[in-house]
């Protein structure tokens, strides 16, 4: 995240809490509601307001779409509305227009757009349309002569005691932008901010410390810092916080205030903190083992697009998860999936002789999880996907589709040294493909070669073999690699004759 574009979507937070400022300009029945905090009983009737022109109304059901209360978010509704108020002379709506043209959110980005509502509302005096109004001509979406004037803007708000300001300068100061890099600026105004409470600046400082960039490597200034980000919501500082309990470079590694951390950005939606956490459920790292609740946060990240989590999903429903009957969630589960029909269910062996434990499978979830992944560059999705239209799990056999798959896994750039292993296995599964027929004409010749190009792509990467880190998607990489063939084994000397 831009760390400085935060200073726009702050905005949203302010105009919040100015609807709790403008609820005595709204009629009688309507005003109760927004005063009491029943955002969702104001919302029909702001609506009819609205549409009688009433401008407050009209700013006031925009800052709730913007925000998500009482209604579902959405961000085009929002900036229809307050489009409306700011041209019947609402001078906040002009400043949060100005503040979703900059950034496009429910409007196109258009930089040109938002410094005219931005100077509406800055030429009448609105605190935080000055602020943006002097950000985006100090980082050149002005015009030329504005930039200049833009940083003079900022550095006298910040020093006229604006803390978004000064956390913004600091930034600036930070990377160099409108003005020369300077980490001795940089920390006097990120500290200026955070001590005053802006989570953007105390996450930037968590890292600055945690990192050792602009100042000395400070594992404790960096935890406190980024734990008073972290309690504002901000989801980046709660993620990092969590590493740096997990790896105990803070402290002796705590994987439960670690866990604690991830539910906390989790419960806010955060996909990666969703999948971490779903992680520690599964390897039971500061929370009890659970499979059933790693599934339930596998699958919320998954659904929000992240790859790995679609990835660990999909090979939980491929290799099997535990489910408990005497967990109230867990017994009405296994009912749900009786009556379905549509799992695989048995006594699980993980679970030794507890009569309540049994593993599920479902090959059609993780058919759907895994072309998913795989459709995002996944490559151990790919193979993944490949061997179950190879093996006709979850789909018809087609071995055509599965060696393309394959090969299209080979292809993908490795990026990591998770999926420089990947491509090893792929090689090897298209050699096995061609040994055996399937999806191509039967060729010993191919399969040695592919089966060679395995080998020497495992040496390769020997220098930076996977470690397992407790994750499913870790455990099947590792799990995955254990198949692939040495240079010197005899399947690869034999097929080169």
């Amino acid at each position: 995240m831009n760390r400085i574009a935060i200073i726009l979507g702050s905005l949203v937070v302010v105009a919040f809490v100015a609807v709790a400022i403008v609820w005595v300009f709204l009629p009688d029945d309507a005003q109760d509601a927004v005063k009491r905090g029943d955002y969702a009983a104001a919302v029909p009737l702001l609506l009819e307001d609205a549409k009688r022109g009433d401008t407050t109304a009209q700013y006031t059901l925009g800052v709730l779409y913007l925000n998500g209360e009482g209604v579902r978010q959405d961000y085009a509704e929002a900036a229809r509305l307050l489009g409306m108020a700011a041209q019947h002379g609402d001078v906040k709506a002009a400043s949060l227009l100005g503040a979703l043209r900059a950034r496009g959110l429910g409007v196109t980005q258009d930089y040109a757009e938002a410094i005219k509502w931005l100077h509406v509302a800055a030429d009448r005096g609105e605190p935080n349309a000055k602020r943006n109004l002097a950000i985006l001509n100090a980082e050149g979406f002005g015009a030329a002569q504005d930039k200049a004037d833009g940083v003079a803007a900022l550095l006298s708000l910040a020093e006229g005691g604006d803390v978004q300001a000064q956390s913004t300068v600091g930034q600036f100061y930070f990377k160099g932008l409108g003005v020369r890099q300077d980490n001795s600026e940089a920390l006097k105004w990120l500290a200026k901010a955070a001590d005053h409470g802006d989570a953007a600046a105390q996450y930037q400082l968590g890292t600055i410390y945690l990192k050792g960039v602009a100042a000395a490597q400070d594992f404790t200034l960096a935890t406190r810092w980024l734990r008073d980000a972290a309690e504002q919501g901000d989801d980046d500082a709660a993620l990092e916080l969590a590493r740096l309990h997990a790896s105990g470079k803070a402290s002796p590694s705590d994987d439960g205030e670690a866990a604690k951390w991830l539910r906390k950005a989790a419960d806010r939606g955060d996909d990666i903190a969703e999948t971490k956490l779903g992680d520690f459920y599964y390897a039971g790292r500061g929370v009890p083992k659970s499979d059933q609740d790693a599934l339930i946060w596998f699958k919320m990240a998954a659904e929000k697009g992240n790859g790995h989590a679609q990835y660990s999903l999909a090979v939980l429903n491929d290799q099997g998860y535990i489910v408990r009957d005497d967990r109230p969630e867990g017994a009405a589960y296994l009912r749900q999936v009786r009556e379905a029909n549509v799992v695989n269910l048995s006594p699980a062996s993980r679970g030794g002789a507890d009569a309540h434990a049994f593993m599920v499978t479902n090959a059609t979830e993780a058919l759907k999880w895994y072309r998913r992944a795989a459709d995002q560059g996944d490559a151990a999705a790919m193979i993944a996907l490949g061997d179950m239209y190879r093996d006709g799990r979850g789909s018809k056999p087609d071995n055509v589709e599965a060696m393309r798959l394959y090969e299209l896994a080979v292809a993908e750039p490795p990026s990591t040294s998770a999926s420089n292993s990947t491509v090893a296995l792929a090689e090897f599964s298209i050699g096995s493909m061609y040994q055996r027929g399937l999806g191509v004409p039967k060729d010993e010749r191919q399969a040695g070669l592919w089966y060679c190009r395995s080998a020497k792509s495992t040496a390769k990467f020997e220098g930076s073999v996977h470690k397992p880190s407790g994750g499913v998607e870790s455990a099947a990489l590792v799990k995955l690699a254990a198949t692939i063939p040495k240079v010197d084994d005899p399947i690869c000397s034999r097929t080169q004759k």
